[in-house]
Protein backbone atom coordinates (compact mmCIF):
# COMPACT_ATOMS: atom_id res chain seq x y z
CA UNK A 1 0.00 0.00 0.00
CA UNK A 2 1.14 3.53 -1.16
CA UNK A 3 -0.82 5.40 1.88
CA UNK A 4 -0.58 9.35 1.82
CA UNK A 5 -1.66 12.20 3.58
CA UNK A 6 -1.81 16.05 2.17
CA UNK A 7 -2.57 19.52 2.62
CA UNK A 8 -2.98 22.18 0.03
CA UNK A 9 -1.95 25.48 -0.84
CA UNK A 10 -2.74 27.72 -3.37
CA UNK A 11 -0.03 29.40 -5.48
CA UNK A 12 -0.74 32.82 -7.99
CA UNK A 13 2.01 32.21 -10.46
CA UNK A 14 -0.30 35.15 -12.37
CA UNK A 15 1.30 37.26 -9.75
CA UNK A 16 4.73 36.85 -11.26
CA UNK A 17 5.89 38.13 -15.16
CA UNK A 18 6.33 35.19 -17.38
CA UNK A 19 5.20 32.25 -14.88
CA UNK A 20 3.02 29.87 -17.19
CA UNK A 21 -0.32 28.69 -15.50
CA UNK A 22 -1.39 26.42 -17.48
CA UNK A 23 1.35 23.56 -16.36
CA UNK A 24 1.48 20.91 -13.60
CA UNK A 25 4.04 21.55 -11.52
CA UNK A 26 6.29 18.86 -9.54
CA UNK A 27 8.93 18.86 -6.78
CA UNK A 28 10.01 16.69 -4.29
CA UNK A 29 12.19 16.75 -1.24
CA UNK A 30 13.30 13.08 -0.54
CA UNK A 31 15.36 14.42 2.67
CA UNK A 32 11.94 16.18 3.85
CA UNK A 33 10.04 12.94 3.08
CA UNK A 34 7.63 15.83 1.16
CA UNK A 35 6.21 15.65 -2.20
CA UNK A 36 4.31 18.28 -4.18
CA UNK A 37 1.88 18.09 -6.97
CA UNK A 38 0.62 21.22 -8.26
CA UNK A 39 -2.42 21.39 -10.90
CA UNK A 40 -3.96 24.35 -12.57
CA UNK A 41 -6.89 25.83 -12.01
CA UNK A 42 -9.58 27.73 -14.29
CA UNK A 43 -8.98 30.62 -12.87
CA UNK A 44 -5.25 30.90 -13.92
CA UNK A 45 -4.09 30.26 -10.24
CA UNK A 46 -2.46 26.48 -8.77
CA UNK A 47 -3.37 24.31 -6.16
CA UNK A 48 -0.29 22.73 -5.12
CA UNK A 49 -1.18 19.35 -2.99
CA UNK A 50 1.76 18.68 -0.60
CA UNK A 51 2.23 14.76 -0.19
CA UNK A 52 3.89 12.97 3.21
CA UNK A 53 3.79 9.91 4.66
CA UNK A 54 1.15 9.29 7.76
CA UNK A 55 3.29 9.42 10.89
CA UNK A 56 6.41 10.48 8.58
CA UNK A 57 8.84 13.22 10.20
CA UNK A 58 6.91 15.77 7.22
CA UNK A 59 3.30 15.36 8.80
CA UNK A 60 4.59 15.56 12.24
CA UNK A 61 6.39 18.96 11.40
CA UNK A 62 3.53 20.16 9.17
CA UNK A 63 1.12 20.20 12.20
CA UNK A 64 3.48 20.87 14.42
CA UNK A 65 3.25 24.29 12.87
CA UNK A 66 1.82 27.60 14.50
CA UNK A 67 1.00 29.99 12.13
CA UNK A 68 1.76 31.16 9.03
CA UNK A 69 5.34 33.02 9.25
CA UNK A 70 6.63 29.06 10.71
CA UNK A 71 4.82 27.93 7.55
CA UNK A 72 7.27 30.39 5.55
CA UNK A 73 10.35 29.90 7.19
CA UNK A 74 9.61 25.43 7.08
CA UNK A 75 8.79 26.28 3.10
CA UNK A 76 11.84 27.97 2.65
CA UNK A 77 14.00 25.29 4.06
CA UNK A 78 11.60 22.33 2.06
CA UNK A 79 10.11 23.86 -1.03
CA UNK A 80 11.99 27.30 -1.79
CA UNK A 81 10.62 27.12 -5.41
CA UNK A 82 6.99 27.64 -4.79
CA UNK A 83 7.92 30.66 -1.33
CA UNK A 84 7.47 33.53 -4.58
CA UNK A 85 4.02 32.37 -5.68
CA UNK A 86 2.35 32.20 -1.85
CA UNK A 87 0.36 34.86 -0.15
CA UNK A 88 0.93 35.29 3.61
CA UNK A 89 -3.20 34.72 4.07
CA UNK A 90 -2.75 31.63 1.83
CA UNK A 91 0.48 30.12 4.48
CA UNK A 92 -1.97 31.13 7.82
CA UNK A 93 -5.06 29.29 6.27
CA UNK A 94 -2.64 26.46 5.26
CA UNK A 95 -1.38 26.00 9.03
CA UNK A 96 -5.20 25.84 10.16
CA UNK A 97 -6.61 23.74 7.68
CA UNK A 98 -6.05 19.91 9.06
CA UNK A 99 -4.57 17.56 7.28
CA UNK A 100 -6.45 15.09 5.16
CA UNK A 101 -5.56 11.50 3.84
CA UNK A 102 -6.07 10.32 0.35
CA UNK A 103 -7.47 6.60 -0.19
CA UNK A 104 -4.48 4.10 -0.09
CA UNK A 105 -3.73 2.37 -3.58
CA UNK A 106 -1.91 0.14 -5.26
CA UNK A 107 -0.56 -1.28 -8.70
CA UNK A 108 -2.88 -3.41 -10.30
CA UNK A 109 -2.06 -5.67 -13.02
CA UNK A 110 -3.87 -8.04 -15.44
CA UNK A 111 -6.59 -7.97 -17.93
CA UNK A 112 -8.18 -5.19 -18.52
CA UNK A 113 -11.29 -6.40 -20.30
CA UNK A 114 -12.55 -10.08 -18.65
CA UNK A 115 -15.21 -11.95 -19.00
CA UNK A 116 -16.49 -13.11 -15.78
CA UNK A 117 -16.26 -17.18 -15.02
CA UNK A 118 -19.96 -17.59 -13.68
CA UNK A 119 -21.55 -16.02 -16.90
CA UNK A 120 -22.59 -13.06 -15.71
CA UNK A 121 -20.88 -10.93 -18.50
CA UNK A 122 -17.82 -9.05 -19.21
CA UNK A 123 -16.07 -5.90 -16.86
CA UNK A 124 -14.82 -3.52 -18.87
CA UNK A 125 -12.45 -0.40 -17.43
CA UNK A 126 -12.66 2.91 -18.65
CA UNK A 127 -10.43 6.26 -18.09
CA UNK A 128 -8.63 6.89 -15.18
CA UNK A 129 -8.86 3.51 -13.63
CA UNK A 130 -7.33 1.48 -15.82
CA UNK A 131 -4.18 3.43 -15.45
CA UNK A 132 -1.47 4.25 -12.94
CA UNK A 133 -2.62 7.97 -11.74
CA UNK A 134 -3.00 9.86 -8.57
CA UNK A 135 -6.40 10.22 -7.14
CA UNK A 136 -6.91 13.90 -7.63
CA UNK A 137 -5.16 13.81 -11.19
CA UNK A 138 -8.47 12.34 -12.22
CA UNK A 139 -9.92 14.85 -14.40
CA UNK A 140 -11.95 12.73 -17.08
CA UNK A 141 -15.72 11.09 -15.22
CA UNK A 142 -15.02 13.84 -12.10
CA UNK A 143 -15.06 16.82 -14.67
CA UNK A 144 -18.35 15.18 -16.68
Amino acid sequence: WNERRYKTLPLHPSEKEGTPTDLSWGYSNRSAGLGMDALPTMEGEMVAVLLFKPNSTAMATIEALADGAQARVWLNETLPAVLPYVRDADLQRFVERPVARLPSFQMVEGDIHRSTSDGGGAVVLLGDCIKAVKPYFGQGANSA
